[in-house]
């Protein structure tokens, strides 16, 4: 089940990965980069409105990739919720199950020796 689950989450995790991946960040912009090293007091019309847009991109695609990566550390947080869970209810049927072998094995041993001794 720990396999499992551990699994489910690589592959959440990469799946999530490869998506922000293939999503160009438009804070990489080249033209971007360049209107952001020139200043933008240097700027003409056309280039600040380009630069404008650029930033609010850029300032939009940082929250949703801050966004995505909360989302990933509360699934892994509920993962890991989930499995601490798991193994305390396993823990707890095996004790019973320990419980009940030992109860059986006392009733087997009770009924072998009452048939013997006709107690």
């Amino acid at each position: 089940m720990k396999k499992y689950l551990l699994f489910l989450s690589l592959i959440l995790s990469a799946v999530i990965s490869f998506a922000q991946q293939r999503q160009a960040s438009p804070c990489n912009d080249s033209l971007f980069v360049q209107l952001q090293a020139k200043g933008v007091t240097s700027l003409n019309e056309t280039e600040f409105a380009y630069y404008s847009q650029k930033e609010k991109d850029c300032e939009a695609f940082t929250k949703s990739l801050a966004n995505d990566q909360n989302k990933v550390s509360q699934v892994n947080k509920e993962q890991e919720n989930f499995i601490k869970d798991a193994d305390k209810a396993i823990k707890k049927y095996k004790n019973k199950l320990v419980r009940l072998w030992v109860v059986l094995g006392l009733i087997i041993v009770g009924l072998y020796f009452g048939s013997k001794y006709h107690i």
